[in-house]
Formats: C-alpha cells, sequence, structure tokens
C-alpha cells in the first residue's frame, strides 16, 4: 500500500526557504516526494491583485485569507518586490539539483501567475509556446527532459494533454480524483495515452477555513489517505512548500509518522509504473 506526497513550489519564499524545510524532514523521516516546480517568472503579487480585480479568477472557494498561508513578500512578488527566476539563481539550482537525487522533480508549469488566469483560454500555438518554455527551463536547471507535469491551479485546456503526450511525458497531474485514469478533453475523440494521476487528498488551508484544529486535521489525514490507499492502493496528498512545512510541520511529522507503519511513501512515477504494470498483465 503506498501514498504519494507532492509538494507544490509556487512562491519565491516556498522555494527559497520551504523546500529546504521539506527536504530536512522528509530525511528525518527517511521518505520520498514528488516535487512540483514552478518554472518561470516568480510574480505572485501580480495573482493577488488579478484575484481582487477578476471575481472570477481561479481560487480556492473555501481557503484562509491569503495573508495566513503566504509570505508578504511573496503577496507582493512582482509588484513591490522583484520578480525571479529559479534558473537564474545558482544557489538555488544547487538546492533543486542535490533534492532530485532522492526525490522526484516535476514542472508545475510555466509561470504559474499567467498559467492560473490564462492557460484555459490559450490558442493552440500559445500552449505549445508555454510548455516549449517549460521544457527548456526544465532542462537548464535539471540537464534531461521532464517526463511529466501539474498543471498550475488545476487549469488545462483543450491542447495540454495531446501535446504532453507528444512530448513523451509519462503521466500529468492536474485534476481531483480517485484513482489514475487515461485522460480525454471534451475537445478530443480519443482517449489519450498520458496517465493522469489525481489529486486525492483535502488542501490543509480548506480544512483549516472550516474550523479545523490542529489534532482534528491530523485525525482526517490519516483516516482519508488510509481509507484511499485501502480502496484503490493510491493516494497523492499535496502540500505547499510556502505553507505546510513552514507552518504546520508537527502536522506533517505526526500523520507521516502513523501512516508509516503501514503506508509506504513513493514518488508518483513509482506509483505510476506499479499501475501500469498491473494494467499490463
Amino acid at each position: 500500500m503506498s501514498c504519494t506526497i507532492r509538494l507544490d513550489i509556487d512562491t519565491w519564499v516556498g522555494l527559497t526557504q520551504g523546500l529546504t524545510k521539506w527536504l530536512d524532514l522528509a530525511a528525518q523521516l527517511e521518505i520520498v516526494s514528488t516535487i512540483a516546480l514552478s518554472l518561470g517568472p516568480y510574480k505572485t503579487g501580480r495573482g493577488n491583485l488579478l484575484r481582487i480585480l477578476n471575481p472570477k479568477a481561479p481560487r480556492s472557494s473555501k481557503s484562509i485569507l491569503p495573508w495566513k498561508r503566504t509570505h508578504w513578500r511573496d503577496l507582493f512578488r512582482g509588484i513591490l518586490t522583484p520578480v525571479k527566476y529559479a534558473s537564474s539563481e545558482n544557489e538555488i539550482i544547487n538546492i533543486i539539483k542535490s533534492a532530485s537525487k532522492k526525490h522526484e522533480i516535476i514542472p508545475h508549469g510555466f509561470d504559474h501567475t499567467y498559467w492560473s488566469h490564462k492557460f484555459t483560454g490559450l490558442s493552440k500555438n500559445e500552449t505549445l509556446g508555454l510548455l516549449d518554455d517549460m521544457v527548456k527551463e526544465y532542462q537548464e536547471i535539471l540537464g534531461k527532459k521532464p517526463n511529466a507535469c501539474a498543471a498550475p491551479a488545476m487549469q488545462v485546456n483543450p491542447y495540454y494533454w495531446s501535446e504532453l503526450e507528444k512530448l513523451q511525458f509519462s503521466y500529468s497531474s492536474d485534476v481531483i480524483g480517485k484513482k489514475p485514469f487515461f485522460a480525454q478533453s471534451r475537445s478530443e475523440s480519443k482517449q489519450n495515452k498520458l496517465l493522469q494521476v489525481p489529486i486525492t487528498c483535502n488542501f490543509m488551508d480548506s480544512l483549516l477555513a472550516k474550523g479545523y484544529s490542529k489534532k482534528a486535521i491530523i485525525e482526517h489525514y490519516i483516516s482519508e489517505i488510509k481509507e484511499q490507499v485501502l480502496n484503490n492502493n493510491y493516494s497523492c496528498w499535496v502540500i505547499h512548500a510556502n505553507f505546510e512545512p513552514m507552518r504546520y510541520d508537527s502536522i506533517l511529522k505526526e500523520v507521516i509518522k502513523v501512516l508509516k507503519k503501514e503506508i509506504v511513501f513513493e514518488t508518483l512515477t513509482e506509483q505510476v509504473n506499479r499501475f501500469i504494470t498491473k494494467k499490463a498483465i
């Protein structure tokens, strides 16, 4: 029985501080994870401004207030604080390369703010351009092509999955669901060969917004993940580098310690390989 923790990095403080905290915690608990790394410009402040100006912008309907989950520098990143790039900082590149020796690293799109707000309406050429930029920067940092992607804010469009298939990606992780499946967009006449490995667990900020106590959150995740693994032999718990490892590491530690007694923590690729092997038998 296995579970994956997917660490999403979509803010600069999450990249420069939260990632290291997660790597230290994972090493202490002796587990692996899949790290979804945002590529392109980090400009989260512009995203916050767009959400204020556009009521229809992607957001969680049941989430805590932004300043309770995001560092003030990232609240204004790209407005009052400078835009940053992972590939322009040697120290960050070295941390990412070091992390890749133990953990799986996949792209979390390119230009998280732009993707979150515009991707669903992009043309095929615009989609290809964004994916090309994503692959190039990933190669620049890690020296190899990516084999998977996790779409920012779960925003996809009619061209996305088929283009990832053409890039020979093994999987993408873009939706909420119960277990892996082969995706098909409404505009496509046939099912893609690209495996979709969904998020299965509630987001912690949503639980906090509902008034869950620390104890209740711990109990929720232990119960939720055990049930998912028992029923589907699959679970994907998404956490964010700027939030859980930096503010609620004690919850992560307690949940993982309990689950480790019965469940193996794997990367998403390990879960995908097992799923494909089972299908082939």
